[in-house]
This record gives structure tokens, C-alpha cells and sequence, in this order.
């Protein structure tokens, strides 16, 4: 089965909790029926329009049932019978529609019409950088997301610090400033009164402007308001946000292709969405309403979505600039946040270049103004979905996607199902590309309802599952780690005794299936996780981690879960081991991949071979060849969103600490450490699960 899950991810983009569904609702009660969808996977591309039901509007699919004589085809959700469009009236068992043969289940169809309007990109930029090293580390991302931009595109640049300067380039050879005050919130009608011309003077076309562009932002200077020792800079987010948005707020740049950019390395100091004080001692959160930030900024992102509009937060310091109060600007819009900790520009540069990634035919991989649409059968009811963006009618709204962002769609049986018939769903996403043209993309997959429990626990799958519980516990509001890590305990148990065998009073006689075996220890690594824990981590990082769960596929969000960790042995061995201290074996090379980090380990006698030069000996070349591969392998995950931290180190050395902070510590003596192993929790499980009532 896990095999078969495997497959028909990298065709559909689906991992379902449960892959043959139960009859009655309860039967998944602790974990229901979710599909964890990727919604902008790679598929089959037609340049047609789709063939819609008249009924209920999904699309024709592998799943319609096709009447070659009448030239009709019946609807799996509706049951509606429709006409075969002319073009597709002579098709026959041999010579079918593309979407209709096996292995086409996901289809996107490019439509004949086309958006108004190029796509914008609205470029704000904090001027209140860190130093002069740091403010030119600005300037050259900055540089590198102007050449990004498509030529056609529109570009608008709004620069903040102390106030707010909105850049004019109505002039043929020159260009001009508007300064605003960075303590009002903004509206359309407040711009309206400052007689500040046609929103074409600040929103131009890349190609027709470019040098104009590149040189606002060569000549790009620091805030010129002086900061006093011992204080933070004045810094208005809240406030620069609200007018760029009330710049385009209307009927014009409606469900557009707009995308906000903003590039900071602070918190918002000043103004509305203030979210640090300006005196640096003490805490950064301490005497504020935060509430309130938290509130102003996910008002914003509320329009936003409204509007189909998305944002990309591009965050760059040394401290905490207050992502858990501004990620609305981000869940809600299904952009990017790339944290470059530490001023870390190789992580920032390669993000960025990963966002404007470009198909063979030279439009952005990225799909704009987003709306999801979930079709069942009779048998089957949508109880809502989780992920980034909101809902809106009877659908799912996000301003944009990546070809990794992933939603969790929630399914419910209805009292109508019946034992070894199918259950029909269709997810039916369109969107908008860089180059104006709009895609109907339909993923279409049944599966089997019965009443046979051995056969719907074969059908469980353990990551999927796990990914899902996590979604589900972050959307839950804890009074501390303490009683999250006591709901997931409590979780854990009634899960194991509905699904496990054992015999009253007997710890050693739990079991579970075969296919469920893993779900305690990747719900053990859930609990330990920075996901759950505080304790050695910022509240940026917090947040952020929380933010990355919810958008990344299932086969990358369980990493932040429970980190994947390959070994490498120097005689050529390559095999995933268990992520335990019993794993650190000296005499190999460990490659973790936790998402956020990616770390390439030597043991000690590998280390100390590569130190005696051995590798570079040809009667070693085998030795050599294998440290190649580990490093190589390394390298290619970074080719992911953002881009992860790289590091190399040698058992004993500083770097390690990152490994030995998720192994599973199974071994007395070798971590220093008050954390449970999870042979002692699991004992500890089993315990509770079998003792009397």
C-alpha cells in the first residue's frame, strides 16, 4: 500500500488519511477522512476548455461514465447525463479524450481567455537597515528581484523607515517623490485628497522603466532619521502596507494578479500594527497590544484575500521582527516567508530566485489569484479545509500558489454510503499565469467505503495522518506546551486502544498493524518538535515553523515533524536509518533534513580518514566516491522554498548540536539530556492503554 500511496502522489499530488473509507462516520472519528492536496503539481496541460456537467459544473473526467452510442456521459457527482460536445462525439473505447485515459486523473486546461491585466508586483522596502554592510545586502536582493520580475509586468516601489516614500515615475528621463506620514493607516479616499495623480504614475512596466527602477534603488539611502543608542529605529510596516494596498484599492486591480513584496529587517516600531517598542531593553513584546498588531495586520490580509492578492514577507536579521503578529499577510494569501536568519544572504538570494522560477515557456511557475472548488458524490460530504488562504462561498480562496503548496481538504461519509461502492471527490482549482492566461486544473480519485476494519486500517496512511494531526492540533489554542503535549498523549491512546490489540494488564501485549506501527513514534517526534516546544527557540522561529507546516507538501512537512537522516557508510552502504542516538556510527557520513536545516555529518573515523588525506589517495577512491555522493546529495535538497540552512561538521564539533537536538536519545550516557527517549514513552503508552477501568 505505501508503495501505491507513493504513486499516486507524484501523479495526483493526493495523500489521503484513509484510503479505503469506512461506512459509518464514527469509524474515523479520532482521525477523520483528509486529503492532503498539492495544488499546483506539475500535470497534463491542454489547450482546450474543460467539458463541464450541466448539472453540478465538475468537469468531465476518467471517473464519468461514457455512453458511446447516445454520445452522452453520466456524472459520478450529480448523476446528470450530458451531451458529448461535438469535438468529442466520435471518441471510442481506442480513441479516448487525453482526459479520459488511465494515468490522466489531473488535468489542466488552458483556457481561451485571458486577465486584463500583467501581473503587479509591489515592492516595499525598509530603509531602517541594521548598518551599511546590511543596507547594501538590501539593495543587491533587491537588484536580483527587479531583474526577476517578468519584462511585462508592472512594478511599484514604496520605500519605509521613519515615514513613507512612494516613488513617481510619470516623467519621461527622471523620476519624483511622495512622502506620507508613517502614523496613519490609509485609505483610498485619504489618498484621494493628496492630489497625487493617476496610479500609473507609481504602478509602470518593467521593460519601459527598468534603469529608471534599478537606479531609484543603486541610490537607495538609509533612513535619515538618527537612532538613539540603546533604541530601534522608527519603522511604519503597518502603515507603508496600508497605503500601498489603498494605491490599487479598486475595482481595476479586483481578482488581478497583484503580489506584495516586502523586504525588512525589523519590527514595525511605529504606527498602526506596532508591534516593538522602541527601547531596546527588555522584551520586544512586553507593555504592547499585540492582540491589537495581530488583529490590524490580519484586517489587511482579510482585503487581500478578498482581492486574490497575495504577499511574500523577506525577513533578514538578527532578532525577532514579529512574524506571529504579520503571517496573516502570509496564510491568508499563500505567499512566501523567507526567514534569512543572521543576515544570511545565500539563503535569501536562492529564495528568491526559487520564487521566480519560470516554466520551458517562460511564465512564472507561480499560479496567481487562486480559487478551489470540491465536488462529491452522494456519499460524501466537505466539512471545510485547512491551509493557506480562506474560505469564500462554497469554495477556498489564496492569492497565489508554488508548485509545493499544499491544503488539507476534509471529508465526511454521509448516512447514503454503502459497503464496496465507490466515494467520488474532484477538486477543481483555477488560477491565473504571469503570462495573463487562466487554468481550470481538475483532480478527480474515488475510493472504496466498507465495512471491513482490517481493510480500512490496511488503507491508513501513517505520514499523512500524522501531518494532518499536526495541522489540526496548531489550529488549537493552548494555555502552554504542558497541555498540548497532554492532548496529544490523551489522542494517542484512544487512537491505539480503537485500533490496537492487546490484553488487559499486559504493556507487552500492545500492537497495532502493520500499517499503523510507525503513527506513535512519528506522533513522539510531533511532541518533541519545534512545532510544540519553546524552550531554545525565538518566537519568530515559532511562528514561522507553524507557518511552514500548513504550506508544504506532506513528504516535506513531515520533516519539520520528524527530520528524515540517511547514512552513508564508507564501504558504500547508502540506507535511511532511524533518527536515534544508536545511528551515530563513526564510521559513517549522516545526512539530516529537517527542512529548515540540512545537515551532512562524519562520523569520527571518517573524519579523521579525510584528515590523514585518504581520500585523496586512489587506492581510497572508493572512500572518496562516497563522501562525493553524501555531499551531492546534500546539496539537492536544497532545491526547495524556502531554501534551507546547509551545514557541515564533524562528530564532536559545535554544528552537531544540531543533530543531536532530534535524535531519539535511546542511549544512557551519550546526551546530556531530560528528554524521554521514546522506548520509556512508549512503555508509558501501553501502560495506560491497557489497564483496567
Amino acid at each position: 500500500m505505501e508503495k501505491t500511496i507513493k504513486t499516486i502522489e507524484q501523479i495526483d499530488g493526493i495523500r489521503l488519511t484513509w484510503n479505503i473509507w469506512p461506512v459509518l462516520p464514527t469509524k474515523t472519528d479520532l482521525i477523520p477522512i483528509a486529503c492532503l492536496y498539492n495544488v499546483h503539481q506539475p500535470c497534463l496541460s491542454l489547450p482546450c476548455e474543460p467539458i463541464p456537467c450541466q448539472g453540478c459544473q465538475s468537469i468531465l473526467c476518467q471517473q464519468s461514465v461514457i455512453d458511446f452510442g447516445s454520445k452522452t456521459w453520466a456524472c459520478v457527482f450529480c448523476n446528470a447525463r450530458n451531451m458529448l460536445p461535438p469535438h468529442a462525439r466520435d471518441i471510442t473505447p481506442e480513441n479516448m479524450l487525453p482526459e479520459l485515459i488511465e494515468g490522466n486523473s489531473t488535468v489542466e486546461y488552458i483556457l481561451s481567455k485571458s486577465t486584463s491585466f500583467s501581473p503587479v508586483f509591489i515592492l516595499l522596502i525598509d530603509i531602517c537597515t541594521y548598518d551599511q554592510e546590511r543596507h547594501e545586502l538590501m539593495k543587491r536582493g533587491l537588484i536580483h528581484t527587479i531583474k526577476s520580475i517578468p519584462d511585462d509586468a508592472m512594478v511599484c516601489l514604496v520605500f519605509f523607515g521613519t515615514n513613507i516614500t512612494l516613488i513617481s515615475f510619470a516623467e519621461e528621463d527622471m523620476k519624483s517623490v511622495y512622502q506620507f506620514s508613517g502614523r496613519n493607516m490609509y485609505t483610498k479616499e485619504m489618498l484621494g485628497k493628496f492630489n497625487i495623480g493617476d496610479v500609473r504614475n507609481f504602478l509602470v512596466k518593467k521593460e519601459d522603466k527598468v534603469e529608471q527602477i534599478l537606479e531609484a534603488i543603486d541610490n537607495l539611502e538609509t533612513d535619515p532619521f538618527s537612532v538613539l543608542h540603546g533604541y530601534r529605529p522608527l519603522r511604519c510596516t503597518g502603515s507603508a502596507f496600508s497605503l500601498a494596498m489603498s494605491l490599487i484599492d479598486g475595482a481595476h486591480f479586483s481578482e488581478a494578479s497583484v503580489k506584495y513584496m516586502i523586504f525588512t529587517q525589523g519590527p514595525c516600531t511605529y504606527g498602526p500594527g506596532k508591534i516593538a517598542l522602541l527601547e531596546i531593553s527588555g522584551s520586544t513584546y512586553e507593555k504592547l497590544d499585540l492582540e491589537e498588531s495581530a488583529a490590524y495586520f490580519r484586517n489587511l490580509a482579510d482585503k487581500l484575500n478578498a482581492s486574490g492578492h497575495s504577499v511574500d514577507i523577506i525577513a533578514e536579521t538578527i532578532a525577532d521582527i514579529g512574524i506571529e503578529q504579520i503571517k496573516p499577510l502570509v496564510t491568508l494569501t499563500g505567499g512566501c516567508l523567507i526567514m534569512a536568519q543572521d543576515f544570511d544572504e545565500e539563503i535569501k538570494m536562492k529564495s528568491l530566485s526559487k520564487m521566480f522560477e519560470r516554466e520551458e515557456d517562460g511564465f512564472l511557475r507561480v499560479g496567481f489569484n487562486v480559487k478551489i472548488q470540491v465536488k462529491t458524490s452522494h456519499n460524501l460530504a466537505v466539512k471545510g479545509i485547512l491551509g493557506e488562504g480562506k474560505s469564500y462561498g462554497a469554495g477556498w480562496k489564496v492569492g497565489c500558489v508554488y508548485p509545493k503548496t499544499n491544503i488539507t481538504i476534509l471529508l465526511e461519509n454521509t448516512t447514503t454510503s454503502r459497503p464496496e461502492e465507490f466515494g467520488y471527490v474532484q477538486v477543481i482549482t483555477q488560477y491565473q499565469r504571469s503570462d495573463r492566461k487562466i487554468v481550470t486544473r481538475a483532480t478527480s480519485f474515488s475510493r472504496m467505503f466498507t465495512n471491513d476494519k482490517s481493510r480500512i486500517c490496511a488503507g491508513f496512511d501513517q505520514e499523512a495522518a500524522c501531518v494532518f494531526q499536526a495541522r489540526a492540533f496548531l489550529m488549537r489554542n493552548f494555555q502552554n506546551v504542558y497541555d498540548f503535549e497532554n492532548a496529544i498523549d490523551k489522542t494517542l491512546i484512544r487512537f491505539m486502544k480503537k485500533y490496537g490489540s492487546y490484553l488487559k494488564d499486559n504493556p507487552s501485549s500492545v500492537s497495532l498493524p502493520d500499517s499503523m506501527s510507525y503513527y506513535p513514534n512519528f506522533m513522539f517526534f510531533f511532541r518533541r518538535s519545534l512545532l510544540v516546544q519553546k524552550d531554545g527557540i525565538s518566537k519568530d522561529e515559532s511562528a514561522y515553523f507553524r507557518v511552514l507546516l500548513f504550506k508544504l507538501i506532506t513528504e516535506d512537512a513531515i520533516k519539520l515533524i520528524k527530520p528524515s537522516l540517511i547514512s552513508f557508510h564508507y564501504q558504500g552502504d547508502i540506507m535511511p536509518v532511524e533518527l536515534d542516538t544508536s545511528s551515530l556510527n563513526p564510521e559513517c557520513i549522516l545526512v539530516l533534513d529537517s527542512f529548515h536545516n540540512v545537515l551532512l555529518w562524519k562520523g569520527k573515523y571518517v573524519a579523521d580518514w579525510v584528515k590523514e588525506g585518504l581520500d585523496q589517495k586512489p587506492e581510497f577512491s572508493f572512500f572518496k566516491e562516497i563522501i562525493e555522493e553524501a555531499k551531492q546529495y546534500s546539496l539537492s535538497l536544497l532545491d526547495r522554498i524556502p531554501v534551507s540552512q546547509y551545514k557541515e561538521t564533524n562528530e564532536g564539533k559545535s554544528q552537531e548540536r544540531i543533530l543531536l537536538h532530534y535524535v531519539n536519545p535511546s542511549q544512557p550516557g551519550l546526551l546530556n539530556t531530560e528528554k524521554i527517549d521514546y522506548g520509556k514513552f512508549y512503555d508509558t503508552l501501553c501502560r495506560f492503554i491497557v489497564r483496567s477501568e
